[in-house]
């Protein structure tokens, strides 16, 4: 039997046996990379656009809730000078004046105070008084709306 020579038997190179990456794969390869990239940073702009809504709500609470506190604190009488005041965003100052830090900047705020009667009609019993709505807001929409009603004091 005879024995062949490493050396002089042919090697047949089949398009399967190639190593690596053709144009083809390396092109589907990245399109598929890039359209994830695309996909995540889709997602982390909208993380960060519900992050600053949320912020703007919870800022808003809060400058509608300091209103409404220092209005509970005006006397009775006093209360319906504050009707139709109105702070544009940037410009919220306290009842005294002092003006509030740059994060609140993109909020305003507007007060309402309407004389009201409100009837426990379990009771029969009718109290007079003041309904206060205070409404935080971005300029565009809403970001807070508070009422509160305040009873007229009796003498």
């Amino acid at each position: 039997m005879r024995k062949s020579d490493p050396s002089r038997t042919r090697r047949i190179v089949t398009r399967s046996s190639r190593r690596g990456l053709t144009l083809l794969e390396s092109l589907i390869a990245t399109t598929i990379l890039s359209v994830v990239v695309l996909a995540v940073a889709a997602a982390l702009n909208a993380s960060q656009k519900l992050a600053y809504e949320g912020r703007q709500r919870v800022m808003g609470v809060n400058a509608a809730d300091d209103m409404m506190v220092e209005l509970m604190t005006v006397p009775y009488a006093e209360l319906k000078t504050y009707n139709g005041l109105t702070q544009a965003p940037g410009a919220m100052a306290t009842i005294d004046g002092t003006a509030y830090p740059e994060t609140y900047t993109n909020i305003g705020r507007s007060v309402e105070v309407v004389a009201e009667n409100i009837t426990e009609p379990g009771m029969g019993i009718t109290v007079a008084g003041v309904m206060i709505t205070v409404r935080a807001d971005d300029g565009d929409h809403t970001l807070a709306e508070l009422s509160a009603f305040r009873p007229e004091p009796q003498s």
